[in-house]
């Protein structure tokens, strides 16, 4: 049974929309898993890239392809991952039938991720993983034993999540978030040279992305066809006029709320601007296209400021936040409701990116660099909405410094293109990277221009090769190089001091009760809680009495924290797995506001 035709199925059976592009991609894919090609797959947000893994699941459970065994499927946020799992679970559910089921024996999908371990070493049929966890694994340092490792007590048992790699599809989805980080060059190094060693020992892989830059492509492609044969499946490059989604998507209209003025500037004309269009756009907006309106911000803060005025201002009901300082059941609850509600002005920073599905009517966003932008105009009028409205606002700190945490050139670059684009009245179709129509212009005539003066773009890693090829090196050996893929270490606050007992009612808790967050915010949460007068705990994990243990927090414990979480390796061999933080610092539900500002 062949890739093209278990899809077809699922079309038939009504899960997905029928995707021409989609159906060529998979005869495509099947093709190069059989020859042990790199297969590279650019296509626009929202044209169903994860029926990718769902069809290579199914095809694997039915032993229709002897070419992997396993499908490993690589996500930037966790978030993400919490969704990919729950619409995994639905599916498979509907679909499989109970002899197929016997065969398995064993749980299909599992999630594998600093709060929950389900596949410990990337083992399993279908494992959802994180860019940092599948790191770690590959690199030989599986994170269930490097406590071991570190204090000589293991080899490591390395060669158990390589095993899972090397016999698996590997899929790496929303790669530009991890190649075209222009603030940390070091993991789009890395994991560049991860690909050139997967496309040198033939393992199956597959690297999909709706937004990366024809100029960091190129590179990536250049390197692989020294190693293997590569499979560059390009939406850019499709027969458009054969393509229903393209079809469709040409048919609609992305509209600046003002034609001549996209741009507002709040610092000239302050928030109230931005807070009086929105009461307008719900006046304007019409019954029958809805009313959905997302407002979307760079900054936690900003994102707050605007959240706290405009529910006093509306129904309370209807004004949602999301960010990332919510526990992951309360960010469930809200996409659920977001994607239920006609009539939602939702304010978000930019979690709303990756793996949100919902459509929006009105998207006001904060200037930021093209791919991120695309992205959010990625959920502007989706499905069978004809009509889309859309601004940008900015202040000086967002010119100037990229809201502190994007590059302020590429976010300049955003608004060049845009307000050149709009000089020459050409209009942007924000869901087609390329249009036929003389009247549009895609989304790639914003992304590729801005990035022709940037030098970045992923290089060769010497050390991470050398691991990878070698089989002589250790994981101590590894641990001592003090390689590792990010420097901010993340962290996790757990709500209340009701700590359960046992590890695996942690892991059952933590969706509800922990938040992560980058270890210095941890800090500083820790350090002003103190200060007011909170008992604060450490909640670490013994493995030899495999106990939860809880560990006031004074100065000498303030101090060794500092210390660990600085640094990656002490971090992952203390054993911590999160710090309370009292309950009312965290304001839950639908209509709350999440981690609470303690300065």
């Amino acid at each position: 049974m062949k890739f093209s035709e278990i899809y077809k199925e699922l079309i038939d059976k009504k899960f997905f929309e029928h995707r021409e592009f989609i159906e060529r991609s998979l005869e495509t894919i099947e093709k190069g898993i059989r020859e042990r090609k790199s297969i590279i797959i650019r296509a626009p947000p929202g044209i169903g890239k994860t029926m990718i893994t769902y069809t290579s699941t199914l095809c694997l459970l039915r032993e229709c392809s002897d070419d992997f065994y396993s499908v490993i499927h690589v996500i930037p946020t966790r978030s993400l991952i919490d969704d990919l799992y729950d619409r995994s679970i639905d599916l498979f559910n509907k679909i499989i039938d109970k002899e197929c089921m016997k065969k398995v024996g064993r749980k299909i999908v599992a999630r594998q991720y600093g709060g929950v371990h389900e596949a410990h070493y990337l083992t399993g049929i279908l494992v959802y993983t994180t860019y940092d966890t599948y790191f770690y694994n590959i690199m030989k340092m599986p994170l269930r034993e490097i406590k071991k490792i570190y204090e000589g007590r293991s080899y490591g048992h390395y060669e158990m999540p390589r095993a899972s790699v090397y016999s698996s599809l590997n899929i790496f989805d929303e790669t530009h978030l991890i190649l075209e980080e222009s603030d940390d060059v070091r993991i789009a190094d890395m994991f560049n040279t991860i690909f050139l060693h997967l496309s040198n020992i033939k393992v199956p892989h597959i690297i999909m992305t709706a937004t990366m830059s024809t100029k960091i492509l190129g590179k990536i492609t250049n390197g692989l066809s020294r190693y293997g044969g590569v499979e560059f499946i390009d939406y850019s490059k499709y027969d458009y006029h054969k393509d229903s989604f393209y079809q469709r998507e040409i048919e609609k209209t992305f509209e600046p709320l003002a034609a001549n003025n996209v741009f507002i500037n709040i610092q000239e004309y302050g928030i109230e601007k931005i807070i009086d269009l929105t009461g307008k756009i719900l006046e304007r907006v019409s019954h029958t296209s809805g009313r959905k309106i997302a407002l979307i911000t760079n900054t936690i803060s900003r994102a707050k400021t605007f959240y706290r005025i405009l529910r006093e201002r509306f129904s309370r009901g209807d004004v949602i936040l999301l960010t990332s300082r919510f526990t992951a059941k309360d960010k469930q609850d809200k996409l659920k409701k977001i994607l239920g509600e006609e009539k939602i002005l939702l304010i978000s920073t930019q979690v709303i990116e990756v793996g949100v599905d919902a459509s929006f009517d009105v998207i006001i966003t904060e200037l930021s660099p093209p791919s991120s932008l695309i992205q959010r105009m990625g959920r502007l009028a989706r499905g069978e909405k004809k009509l889309g409205l859309w601004s940008i606002y900015y202040d000086q700190t967002t010119i100037e410094k990229g809201s502190g945490i994007y590059s302020p050139e590429m976010t300049r670059c955003s608004m060049r293109i845009i307000k050149d684009l709009i000089r020459d009245e050409r209009k942007i179709n924000w869901h087609l990277p390329e249009t036929s129509e003389k009247q549009f212009v895609g989304y790639m005539n914003l992304l590729d221009p801005c990035w022709e003066n940037i030098n970045i773009t992923p290089a060769y890693d010497t050390y991470v090769w050398e691991i990878l090829e070698k089989p002589t090196i250790t994981s101590e050996q590894v641990l001592r190089l003090n390689i590792y893929p990010r420097d901010e270490n993340l962290c996790s606050l757990y709500i209340g001091n009701d700590i359960p007992s046992h590890l695996e009612e942690l892991y059952e808790e933590s969706l509800s009760r922990m938040i992560p967050v980058p270890c210095r915010t941890a800090s500083e949460y820790i350090n002003i809680l103190r200060k007011r007068s909170y008992d604060i705990y450490v909640i670490s994990y013994d493995p030899y009495r495999e106990e939860i243990l809880l560990q006031h927090v004074d100065d000498d414990i303030l101090r060794k924290l500092y210390e660990i979480f600085d640094k990656p390796l002490k971090l992952i061999t203390s054993n911590i797995l999160g710090m309370t933080i009292p309950e009312e610092y965290y304001e839950g539900g639908l209509s709350g506001e999440g981690l609470k500002d303690v300065n």
